[in-house]
């Protein structure tokens, strides 16, 4: 299966508490952790997971359901058409027409800033989940051999101990497996098989095939950041002159 841009929560967690043991194992750099990092271990620990996923035509119901992927796109600043051919930030305009080598420089046509935007829609299509069952600061979870309590159940049994939460009802438990595939299981295999719309690529989700933790919230990036603030991209990529952040890089792994 290709796994496209699914971010398991674990593994942020898992990132997230390397950072902070290192800064405990270092008392005097604790002042070098980054506090947003701490911040979202204790928003992802009490955040409830995915159970349910569909794919529509049309936006998520916000009553009911949150956007599976949202990608921000910062916007754009404010810039200059110069010369009719060359593009400016606003900024880089007036120092360069007022540095004193230009004793007639070309006046700026404005180009207005725009704002942000919260894309939810790619290819056409919406990606919407329903969240429930219970946060994994709540969650029930087995003894080290993997036993549940009495009167509830493993989600799954292809899970590590440390993966497995327990549930009394079992339709409760939480979605651990999402990709995007071009040779989606057979119906029979676990996998609940959903059709993108695009080409022969399907997503499709499990609750009970993968040992993995919960998933409670996706990224649409290269690669998760320690500081999750940073969306990273993936190599190369052009840019127009004036979007915002344009970097893309991950400054802590």
């Amino acid at each position: 299966m290709l796994n496209v841009f699914t971010f398991v929560v674990s593994i942020g967690l898992g990132a997230t508490m390397i950072v902070l043991g290192m800064g405990m194992t270092n008392a005097e750099r604790l002042s070098d952790i980054n506090p947003s990092s701490l911040t979202q271990v204790s928003i992802d620990w009490t955040t409830k997971p995915f159970v349910s996923l569909r794919v529509s035509d049309t936006p998520c119901d916000v009553t009911e359901e949150e956007s599976l992927f949202v990608r921000e796109w910062l916007g754009t600043q404010e810039g200059c058409f110069v010369g009719g051919r060359q593009i400016m930030t606003k900024a880089g305009y007036n120092s360069w027409a007022s540095n004193g080598n230009n004793d007639n420089p070309p006046p700026c046509v404005p180009i207005p800033a725009n704002a942000p935007v919260m894309q939810t829609e790619f290819h056409g299509k919406y990606f919407c989940g329903v969240k429930g069952g219970e946060s994994f600061e709540n969650v029930i979870r087995p003894s080290v051999e993997g036993a549940c309590p009495a009167g509830t159940s493993a989600c799954s049994d292809k899970t590590s101990p440390e993966n497995t939460v327990c549930y009394a009802n079992l339709e409760d438990c939480p979605i651990t497996s999402i990709e995007f595939t071009d040779s989606p299981p057979s119906s029979d295999s676990g996998y609940t098989i959903l059709n993108t719309g695009v080409e022969a690529i399907s997503l499709v989700y499990s609750k009970t095939q993968e040992d993995s933790l919960p998933i409670s919230k996706t990224r649409v990036e290269n690669k998760p950041c320690a500081d999750p603030s940073v969306v990273s991209r993936e190599g190369p990529q052009g840019f127009y002159k004036l979007e915002l952040s344009q970097s893309g890089v991950c400054a802590e792994d």
